[in-house]
């Protein structure tokens, strides 16, 4: 069949305009990634308004993007609304049921408000399709460390640490170390704090909370801590991720439910900007 030229503009047009769609997807896409990044650059600064600001401009301009539903919901969860958190993680999942990161994310959030075995589902699941991830076997193993079932713990620590490897950073020793505490084994605990002191660059004061609370000295770990939330921008994150841990009481430490941290950790996003 020979095609009229007004066919062939026709057929022009509608390329140019799928060109011209795409492009803007594709530029929309790279500030919605922009938006994710500076909200995760305040959150680590402990701004949860500014975080909030910048996810709220993401959503806007893609309100059913999982990527940004998945960080509202680890912010949720960082400033301890875990039911938020887990209704948008489930909503992120739910857009993207087969993204490693989005069960990752639900999972600790169902891990924080108790679901235990919805959680060890997921990351079991998020391990399937990523299985050189370690971030999913360490969060089993911690979910299974207040599961009760303490040899599979045992198992997903060491594959966890096998899959760190030897540029592990500091926050993932301190989360290891703590987890073996919890186990009752106490050579690995040390054995990794040591691993932590051998380390060239400075060691941030949550890590030391983290190692402290580990070996049993809560008052080394409160004035660590305390020093830790004073100046949450000379860690670039590390400060964060260990005290959403703490602030949850992810492990079931009895006496982190005390009012004393609890008050202190209350202070996490008050804190003099």
């Amino acid at each position: 069949m020979k095609l009229t030229g007004y066919v062939w503009r026709a057929i022009i047009l509608l390329c140019g305009m799928a060109l011209l769609a795409s492009g803007l997807v594709s530029a929309q896409g790279s500030r919605t990634e922009a938006l994710i990044e500076e909200a995760q650059a305040h959150r680590n600064a402990l701004r949860a308004d500014e975080a909030e600001e910048a996810l709220e401009r993401a959503r806007q301009m893609s309100p059913d993007d999982p990527d940004v539903l998945s960080a509202f919901g680890s912010l949720r969860r960082y400033t301890r609304d875990y039911a938020e958190s887990v209704r948008f993680n489930q909503s992120a999942l739910k857009l993207a049921p087969d993204n490693a990161d989005h069960l990752y994310q639900l999972g600790i959030s169902l891990r924080y408000v108790g679901d235990l075995d919805a959680a060890a589902v997921l990351f079991r699941r998020a391990i399937a399709l990523a299985p050189a991830d370690g971030g999913a076997n360490a969060q089993l193993a911690f979910t299974e460390i207040v599961r009760g079932n303490r040899d599979q713990a045992v198992r997903q620590l060491q594959v966890a640490e096998h899959l760190f490897g030897e540029n592990i950073t500091d926050w993932r020793l301190a989360q290891l170390a703590f987890a073996y505490a919890q186990l009752g084994r106490r050579n690995d605990v040390q054995r990794l704090f040591s691993a932590v002191e051998e380390k060239e660059d400075p060691i941030d004061d949550a890590v030391w909370a983290m190692a402290y609370i580990a070996l049993g000295d809560y008052e080394e770990a409160f004035e660590r801590f305390e020093a830790a939330i004073d100046d949450p921008a000379a860690n670039g994150g590390i400060t964060l991720q260990l005290l959403a841990d703490i602030a949850a009481n992810a492990y079931s430490d009895p006496a982190l439910d005390g009012p004393r941290f609890q008050e202190l950790l209350s202070r996490m996003w008050t804190v003099p900007q």
